[in-house]
């Protein structure tokens, strides 16, 4: 997920101020946007696991802790569906509080013990919000998120600190077993976005089913991003490697499945019904572009959709540079002329030179 402050002070790579980096020659740099390792800098504003070096320290702008942060996590049944499907999308068209963090899922559990993994026969359709709240007290996160409260069938109530909050970001959003990580973005909610998306969800968990799996903890995630991120967007896309001028909500795909011979399966419906679905209903939008988030990027994702095919071209220039021999060449291998030529390129900025790869 996003870092938990991104709704009031932008994304974290936005507040990136300095790096202390092991060149691929041994010697040991400090990049920042001002000297001359400037483009090793703006390549860690979003590449990933590009491998221009080995970073050891990072240096980010800090902000005021707020002290307390409370949660409240609500679970409805399918049959409250239209009742969610209209409050969350007013709540991400209208809302204003940049303290205000929400996450709406779609999972398929017991709807009255939201963190328990019930045999498979118990569980149902179950739509969950897990709504954060910054500083306040339980008076502000009741007035914020009290309109979701009719139909719930479970309310749970919780104050975390900062340090503490990644234990309740862990208990709901969990990892395990084979498991994809995939999403893409959106600027605008509609009750049809919701209703689409759902549906989709259904007939995967239903398909995982029928071919005698368990879909576990597989759930689908719209993560609030405050529009505008509080005033704390670059001025254009070619300000960081990842390109965001533009924010937007940003989805996910947490799929989890335990029989390996499900993982094509699996893959086929992320790839050809969620995410074809999102890609659609983004470019029907009108809206400037918006780039997938890179931590959730898919085997079948294409450069031009994360980077921009302008910022990948920058990219690949800086990976040549810093790493002519394609020295670092694990994970997401961009696809410079060395790693093309050993045959290492894995990322490329459309299908028709390759595209990724698994």
């Amino acid at each position: 997920m996003p870092s938990v402050g991104d709704v009031r002070y932008g994304v974290a790579n936005d507040n990136l101020v300095g790096l202390e980096v092991v060149l691929l020659n041994g010697e040991v740099i400090y990049a920042n946007p001002y000297n001359e390792y400037s483009d090793l800098f703006w390549a860690c504003t979003g590449a990933g696991w590009m491998g221009v070096g080995v970073i050891t320290h990072f240096y980010i702008q800090a902000y005021p802790d707020p002290g307390v942060v409370h949660t409240v996590t609500i679970g409805w049944p399918e049959d409250q569906a239209p009742h969610v499907f209209n409050q969350t999308t007013d709540f991400f068209e209208n809302n204003k509080d940049p303290d205000a963090f929400p996450g709406l899922v779609y999972y398929y559990k017991d709807p009255t013990q939201l963190n328990a993994l019930v045999p498979l026969r118990d569980r149902q359709f179950v739509f969950q919000l897990n709504a954060v709240y910054f500083g306040g007290n339980e008076t502000v996160l009741n007035q914020t998120y009290g309109a979701f409260y009719d139909g719930a069938s479970s309310i749970a109530f919780q104050v975390w600190t900062l340090d503490s909050l990644d234990q309740y970001l862990l208990n709901n959003y969990p990892y395990g077993y084979q498991r994809t990580f995939y999403g893409k973005s959106h600027t605008h909610s509609t009750v049809d976005f919701y209703n689409k998306t759902f549906s989709i969800y259904k007939d995967t968990i239903n398909g995982l089913i029928a071919r005698g799996d368990d879909p576990g903890h597989t759930f689908w995630l719209d993560e609030y991003m405050l529009p505008g991120l509080n005033g704390q967007l670059p001025a254009s896309d070619s300000d960081t490697a990842w390109p965001h001028s533009t924010s937007a909500h940003i989805t996910l795909t947490s799929a989890e499945w335990t029989n390996h011979t499900n993982q094509a399966y699996m893959y086929d419906r992320e790839e050809t019904h969620m995410m074809a679905y999102l890609r659609s209903f983004q470019e029907a939008s009108g809206d400037p572009a918006v780039y997938d988030y890179p931590n959730y990027i898919a085997p079948f994702s294409v450069a031009s959709e994360v980077w921009g095919e302008d910022n990948f071209a920058r990219l690949l220039e800086i990976k040549a540079k810093y790493d002519p021999e394609c020295l670092f060449n694990r994970g997401r291998v961009f696809a410079t002329p060395a790693c093309v030529q050993k045959g290492l390129a894995t990322t490329w900025v459309d299908k028709s030179v390759g595209g990724f790869v698994q």
